[in-house]
């Protein structure tokens, strides 16, 4: 029992010496930091728009004229694209990715660039579209020109072409303030 009665008598001298409003305010900081530890640690609910469900892998997009018949065409948006990969990369040639890929996922595929290749000039964050082409330059290459293909359906020439077609240019919009009588006359359903 006497080692219960000094306990006892140094808990008492202890909390005199110290006093009871610093005891009750060190505890009352130390629940605080604990309780604020806790709050900034905590993982936090989740946004409302994370439970909004996905969409589809395949996107159907409708598209229709204005008016009482409307004729509806349907789209699909490719799971998987072939882009062609050139230049500095270990591995160049085609490679099969996700359809919303990027051209960095393009130049992983193909193995990643070499330790010659220049990726400044290169903007690894585009979109890719199926038969792309991309082109890792080498390090102190003059850069290459870029050369416009023709989009599928889009400019292709028709199939059969006789020699004496002669392709032109798109004609130039006629300002109407400014044109000549006979630049008006051509213009169809004016002339």
């Amino acid at each position: 029992m006497d080692v219960c009665k000094r306990v006892r008598q140094f808990s008492v001298d202890f909390v005199n010496w110290i006093g009871i409003g610093r005891i009750v305010a060190t505890t009352g900081g130390v629940v605080l930091v604990i309780v604020g530890g806790w709050w900034v640690m905590r993982t936090p609910t989740l946004p409302i728009e994370s439970r909004i469900p996905f969409a589809p892998q395949t996107v159907e997009i409708e598209s229709g004229s204005i008016g009482s018949s409307a004729i509806a065409t349907t789209s699909t948006i490719p799971l998987t694209i072939m882009v062609h990969v050139a230049g500095e990369v270990v591995h160049p040639g085609i490679v099969v990715i996700d359809g919303d890929s990027r051209v960095i996922d393009a130049l992983t595929a193909a193995g990643g660039p070499t330790s010659r290749a220049d990726l400044n000039p290169v903007n690894l964050a585009a979109s890719l579209v199926d038969a792309a082409q991309i082109y890792i330059p080498r390090l102190g290459e003059v850069p290459r020109s870029k050369v416009n293909r023709p989009l599928p359906g889009v400019n292709l020439p028709p199939a059969s072409i006789d020699n004496s077609t002669v392709w032109s240019t798109k004609p130039q919009p006629i300002d109407v303030n400014l044109a000549t009588e006979q630049q008006l006359v051509e213009l169809p359903g004016i002339g």
